[in-house]
């Protein structure tokens, strides 16, 4: 995008730029007019979650099996009786993922040795016996045969 503006700025026809490089002529002009102190909204917005991680905690030490949605589903229905904003899932996903708070960590999946069409053993790593996801060596085999 960089190098279209570029190339509109020196003076060639904004429709051929367009064409030749795949952009969207509108998104184009929409940059090229925008103000110079414009800044994107979306990076580096300041979350404070201390207090949604003390809401979280004791759910999570009532029932340590809860995953992310149960535990939203609970702080979304004591907000509404509080009478405070609901919560989004996501977040709730997002610092339950970034404090070890989900529990998807300690799964463990059966394992399927599978040779290649050519007689030859998949990788190392699946022959030695580590552990890996059924769907994973599934995909692999499927790829192989």
């Amino acid at each position: 995008m960089a190098g279209a503006l570029t190339l509109v700025a020196r003076g060639r026809p904004m429709k051929r730029v367009c064409n030749v490089l795949g952009v969207a002529r509108s998104n184009l002009i929409h940059r090229r007019y925008r103000s110079t102190r414009w800044q994107d909204g979306r990076r580096h917005r300041p979350t404070d979650d201390g207090a949604l991680i003390d809401e979280i905690k004791p759910p999570i030490v009532h029932l340590p099996s809860s995953g992310y949605r149960q535990v939203w589903r609970l702080l979304r229905r004591e907000r509404m009786h509080r009478g405070a904003a609901p919560l989004n899932a996501k977040r709730v996903y997002r610092v339950m993922r970034i404090t070890v708070y989900c529990c998807n960590a300690n799964r463990s999946y059966p394992v399927l040795i599978v040779g290649t069409k050519d007689g030859l053993p998949l990788p190392a790593a699946i022959s030695a016996g580590v552990r890996m996801a059924l769907s994973f060596v599934a995909t692999m085999a499927s790829r192989c045969a």
